[in-house]
């Protein structure tokens, strides 16, 4: 504990300057109410206070309740070797204001001014006692205890100050650090949900396969004139269909699918997306801002994979201002330099961006309904969804987070519920090894 002990190192170092500058005032004055033998004895007993000190183990200095009576103690002891020494009116209350100091370090500002008004009282009853308020030199007394008081709570305030700066830095270091903890848990779940949606996928298909024979089979026994019958058939068949479009997505996110990395111009692949939802844009009466400065940025990605990707989010953003008076898409594509700490971004090893690493950043903003906190923290997992039921399968966004990772990107979300929802596509710079992402 090599804190604790360089701080048990200064504490007894301080307190025995003082002892021996009080030790010295206090022998060496020729006035006082006590003899040379009962001032010897007070003085054997303060230094005994610091070889208690010097015996104490080291933990007890870990924290600051030492502290607290080891100021008490001095400042009883320093004001009664000003009234020992018979020296009220001399410079030795500069000691004492030494002491006083020390009590400002508290934390506690309300322990603080308790210590000041007792004390700088306890110092005036003294001077009283002395007949030292009375003559030429009473003004000069008197301004001792202003003095002691309005410095030592200065002192005091600063100290306050500082301790509440540090303690909204680590407030805010807390919070990011919980904030960074929940995306781990959210993304480790993921991984898990992952395995377990390639397993049951394929458990649901071999059933569903002797099911659509079993109804193609009834479906060739049915009567021509049982149009009911006919028809509950075909709903049937509908059913596998969407089941097998479920299988399909479920194998996709669980990592069944292959790609390769290539080197993407993102605004080209941004603009043959906007392309390739201009239908439903223009149904929706949506307006699209685009502001995308350096149309040759380029991404390691895969075309096809990130194409889906934005797609659903643009999708995803349309039917989010379904029912909004201000229909509105913002898209920008910049260059930046990762900065903050957070899921797979920072100075891990396995981190996809360490702190200022190029990331090429795709932004989409919606003026939709937004999202409150805890489905904001929901949607990236898979089956759950807003929509109304037969609306969506649940999967887009997290066979969207899934492709992400895969590219060694991340993807964010910002939403306030009545404000709209921001996606952050966080991309890899092509580079010449960018390709071997795809093959890890």
């Amino acid at each position: 504990m090599p804190e604790a002990s360089a701080r048990k190192r200064m504490i007894f170092t301080i307190r025995l300057l003082v002892i021996i500058i009080t030790a010295y005032l206090i022998l060496f004055s020729p006035s006082g109410p006590l003899s040379f033998s009962w001032k010897a004895v007070f003085i054997a007993f303060y230094l005994a206070t610091d070889l208690v000190v010097a015996a104490l183990p080291d933990r007890f200095f870990l924290t600051y309740m030492l502290f607290y009576p080891l100021v008490l103690i001095d400042t009883i002891m320093v004001i009664a070797g000003i009234w020992i020494s018979g020296q009220a009116g001399s410079d030795f209350y500069l000691i004492y204001f030494l002491i006083i100091s020390f009590a400002t370090m508290t934390t506690r500002f309300n322990y603080l001014i308790l210590n000041v008004f007792v004390f700088s009282a306890v110092y005036a009853w003294i001077l009283f006692h002395e007949k030292l308020l009375a003559g030429n030199l009473a003004v000069a007394h008197c301004l001792r205890i202003p003095f002691i008081m309005i410095i030592a709570l200065f002192y005091g305030f600063i100290v306050k100050s500082v301790r509440s700066d540090k303690e909204e830095q680590l407030r805010m270091a807390y919070d990011k650090l919980k904030e960074t903890r929940d995306q781990l848990i959210q993304k480790d779940k993921m991984a898990s949900l992952g395995r377990l949606a390639s397993g049951v996928a394929h458990e649901i298909r071999n059933p569903m396969e002797i099911i659509s024979m079993g109804v193609d089979y009834l479906e060739g026994l049915i009567p021509q004139d049982r149009a009911d019958a006919k028809e509950a058939v075909d709903r049937i068949f509908t059913a596998i269909e969407r089941v097998n479009a479920i299988i399909e997505d479920i194998l996709k996110f669980s990592h069944k699918t292959e790609f390769k990395i290539e080197c993407v111009n993102i605004t080209d692949l941004i603009e043959n997306v906007l392309s390739m939802a201009g239908h439903s844009i223009k149904k929706a009466k949506v307006v699209v801002n685009k502001d995308f400065p350096d149309p040759n940025l380029c991404v390691a990605g895969c075309p096809n994979m990130l194409s889906q990707v934005f797609l659903n989010l643009i999708n995803n953003a349309i039917d989010a201002m379904e029912t909004c008076p201000v229909k509105r898409i913002d898209i920008w594509i910049s260059k930046q330099k990762a900065k903050d700490i957070g899921y797979k971004t920072g100075y891990r090893r396995a981190d996809y961006f360490s702190i200022g690493d190029d990331m090429i950043v795709v932004g989409i903003s919606d003026t939709g309904k937004g999202m409150p906190e805890d489905v904001m923290m929901k949607i990236f997992e898979p089956f759950f969804t807003t929509k109304p039921q037969g609306s969506g399968t649940g999967l887009g966004l997290s066979l969207a987070h899934m492709i992400i990772d895969r590219m060694r990107g991340t993807i964010d979300v910002e939403s306030r519920v009545g404000e709209g929802t921001t996606f952050f596509v966080k991309l890899q710079p092509w580079k010449e090894k960018a390709a071997d992402f795809g093959r890890k």
